[in-house]
């Protein structure tokens, strides 16, 4: 969702009532991991689940007088004459989306800011610093938090309903404001209270400081106790970028500005390659500048991205895989991906992944090898994938409860893994295959001689993407850690915090790249 200041002035309000006017109060509605959404959920059912989650918003806010300004997929912009009714829509309506019941275990999670201002009216539209200042307060929040600017805290607090509070926060920098904003979190009686760390940019330098201690043992046995801030000054990591770790010691070097909701990335081809989920763009960042190096269409609803042979590969919700010149971002070809003729309702619509020469998609219910020559797969009674990893000379396909596992070369079944979980990422390194368990927030380890789950590892809250090399495994998670995971012995070696929520994560070109949303 575009967060920009002019959004709200790009389009006509879509109601024939009068726009509020004089003090007037903005509400901002953001659906949290929209893309991860529409993997787990399939194109038909993700537009059914959208709708609703419109039609639940939109009757909180009308019954609290509210005006819709603007939509932009699964985003609203809103306007209130009065603050306090602000706040109790967004209440109504995180009541209503945490209470309703969204299909295949899925989780609509809103993310919602609001802010209070007197902006100028140009035609049919607001024209006003406060509609970017409000989009900012809403993307620094989590899914099902509210965020409300101290403007309008001092408009509502002694208005609310008595199981409705404001909790403070503090003073927060957010992106391209040049003073702090104070945020309070509207907190409600049976709603979510306790959320990760707000996604501002002094988050990160906060979490980055280290505490070292220095014993000098001398001949008395005297001790002396340093603290310090651990070096050099950290980057700050903001929200639409990619993170640049230090595999060593997962330490941020450096932080890349993409375009926005960065999702899937992969190194290859002397690039990182990211897809930005919202503008439906694909970055290239110069491994050595680490800067972005240029972007270009990415297609309708992208998912996943890859890299083979000099060429660069997107997969697609409707079922498409579109092949792209790495350097001019032409399109090549469009291949529409076969179905099933009975697929599983729900799941992934398309995957892509490549390894060496070797390029694997998923529609639904199929799997096919594109290059080096196109090769249909073995996935009956799977129907549908939630991930796909090459190695090991098979190709390993999550779905269910389950890991179908092909030859790579004939594509012939080589045995279905049962799990005890739902499997939602999947990578092949060395010698086994890893598993996220994004409910048990964990990390699985599966025998590639013998097909069996070998052990798991605790990493982040809800973990969405995985990713081998350097010596280690790397799970980035919902909740803001990145964790590296020692593949042997299968301890954690490290855990760190960034702000935002980490949504794709990509080793090569000597650095870690984790996208941050």
């Amino acid at each position: 969702m575009q967060d920009e200041g002019g959004r709200g002035s790009s389009s006509p309000a879509p109601t024939t009532f009068a726009l509020p006017t004089g003090t007037v109060t903005f509400l901002f509605t953001d659906v949290e991991g929209s893309t991860r959404l529409l993997s787990s959920l399939g194109a038909t059912r993700y537009r059914d689940v959208l709708a609703r989650h419109q039609e639940i918003v939109r009757a909180a806010v009308s019954a609290s007088e509210g005006r819709e300004i603007d939509t932009q997929g699964d985003g609203f912009f809103f306007a209130f004459a009065r603050a306090t009714n602000a706040a109790v829509a967004a209440v109504a309506a995180q009541r209503a989306l945490a209470s309703e019941p969204w299909p295949a275990g899925s989780t609509v999670r809103v993310r919602m800011g609001i802010d209070t201002g007197e902006p100028a009216i140009g035609g049919d539209r607001y024209v006003s610093l406060g509609i970017h200042r409000t989009a900012r307060i809403m993307a620094a929040g989590h899914g099902g938090q509210i965020l409300v600017s101290e403007t309008t805290r001092g408009l509502i607090e002694d208005e609310l309903p008595p199981d409705v509070r404001l909790r403070d926060l503090g003073a927060r920098r957010l992106k391209d404001l040049d003073r702090p904003v104070r945020l309070f979190q509207l907190e409600a009686a049976g709603l979510q209270s306790a959320f990760p760390s707000v996604r501002t940019i002094e988050t990160h330098s906060r979490r980055r400081w280290m505490l070292g201690v220095v014993a000098i043992a001398a001949a008395a046995g005297a001790a002396a106790i340093l603290l310090t801030r651990g070096g050099s000054k950290t980057p700050v990591v903001v929200a639409n970028s990619v993170a640049v770790l230090r595999p060593a010691d997962a330490k941020v070097v450096a932080d890349v500005t993409v375009g926005d909701t960065p999702m899937a990335s992969v190194v290859g081809d002397g690039a990182v390659w990211v897809l930005n989920a919202n503008e439906q763009t694909l970055s290239s960042i110069d491994p050595t500048t680490r800067k972005q190096r240029s972007k270009f269409p990415a297609g309708a609803a992208p998912i996943s991205v890859a890299v083979s042979n000099g060429r660069l590969w997107v997969s697609s919700a409707d079922d498409t895989l579109t092949e792209l010149d790495p350097g001019s971002g032409s399109v090549l070809r469009t291949i529409a991906l076969p179905r099933s003729a009975s697929p599983l309702i729900g799941g992934v619509v398309s995957w892509v992944a490549a390894r060496e020469h070797q390029v694997w998609a998923t529609g639904k219910g199929t799997a096919e090898r594109i290059a080096p020559s196109r090769l249909h797969g073995d996935v009956g009674g799977l129907g549908c994938c939630t991930g796909l990893g090459i190695g090991g000379g098979s190709v390993w396909l999550a779905g269910g409860r389950s890991i179908r596992r092909l030859d790579a070369s004939t594509g012939s079944s080589e045995g279905t893994i049962a799990l005890p979980f739902a499997p939602s990422a999947v990578v092949f390194g060395f010698g086994s295959l890893w598993v996220v368990d994004s409910d048990g927030n964990k990390v699985w380890a599966v025998d590639a001689k013998t097909n069996e789950p070998t052990g798991s590892a605790s990493v982040g809250v809800h973990p969405t993407a995985v990713a081998a090399g350097f010596g280690s495994i790397w799970v980035a998670s919902a909740d803001g850690s990145v964790t590296r995971v020692d593949p042997e012995t299968l301890r954690v070696q490290q855990d760190v915090v960034l702000p935002g929520t980490p949504s794709g994560i990509a080793v090569g070109a000597g650095a870690v790249w984790v996208s941050v949303d």
